[in-house]
């Protein structure tokens, strides 16, 4: 689907454009806390549910790259002690060897806890999913505005970025080498509590704007393909085209 001509994204959220089957009703867009959350936390574990979009895997795509607009995403209450309450929105390369993600990834965003809302990068330490526990590295600084994510390929290792500050270290393992398949790039909203909002509402839809993908020898271009899904239908996601989408709770 090609973007409608409705000018900037302030426009198109006004316009109440992008319920997964029906119109919303338009609502003015604000950044403005939410006064409380939706739902009370669960506490199942990190559940890991998912809207957005992803490109088709191939050995041709590299890296990603999203400008991610900021929000605030309702987060759920009361959260036990070392609760999963948290609310993120990244981009990611992935290796998708044997198919779901079975080798590495490295993914860079925003998270939204209950007492913190931080930039973050996250990756597998070793080549292979399972190989180890994720590392997750959390910025000093807040989001507050849109913000370009890039996982970048260079020199044989992942490098993350925010805007031009690279975050955290590189990977210690070279995806080329590793990865027993081909790789995709991920542009997603996640919830980790089953009750928690991803971020974004109906009115007020996040922004995920300028996708492009990092080839294999070093270019950056538009995703020739652009595939939208949601893990659960409390959170949608919408695609403009193939450099465009909204990720909110439905």
């Amino acid at each position: 689907m090609d973007r409608p001509n409705l000018g900037t994204q302030a426009a198109r959220k006004l316009a109440g454009l992008g319920i997964c089957t029906t119109l919303a009703t338009p609502l003015a867009a604000t950044l403005a806390e939410p006064a409380g959350a939706t739902l009370p936390c669960q506490n199942p574990g990190w559940v890991n549910i998912h809207a957005g979009a992803e490109t088709t895997p191939t050995p041709l795509v590299i890296g990603a790259s999203a400008a991610i607009e900021y929000n605030y995403p309702q987060l759920c209450t009361p959260e036990v002690s070392g609760g999963t309450s948290q609310s993120v929105v990244w981009a990611m390369a992935t290796g998708f060897g044997g198919g779901a993600d079975n080798d590495g990834w490295s993914q860079v965003g925003y998270s939204r806890r209950p007492t913190q809302v931080q930039h973050f990068f996250m990756q597998t330490l070793e080549c292979r999913y399972g190989c180890g526990s994720p590392v997750t590295f959390y910025d000093l600084q807040s989001p507050s505005t849109t913000h370009t994510y890039k996982v970048v390929y260079a020199s044989n290792r992942y490098q993350n970025y925010r805007n031009t500050t690279p975050v955290g270290p590189a990977t210690t393992w070279d995806p080329v080498a590793s990865w027993s398949g081909p790789a995709h790039a991920e542009y997603v909203g996640e919830a980790r509590d089953l009750g928690d909002d991803v971020v974004g509402t109906a009115g007020n839809p996040t922004g995920l704007t300028s996708l492009q993908v990092q080839g294999l020898f070093g270019g950056w271009a538009t995703p020739s393909s652009l595939n939208r899904f949601s893990a659960d239908p409390r959170y949608c996601s919408w695609k403009w085209g193939n450099d465009s989408i909204d990720v909110w709770t439905c």
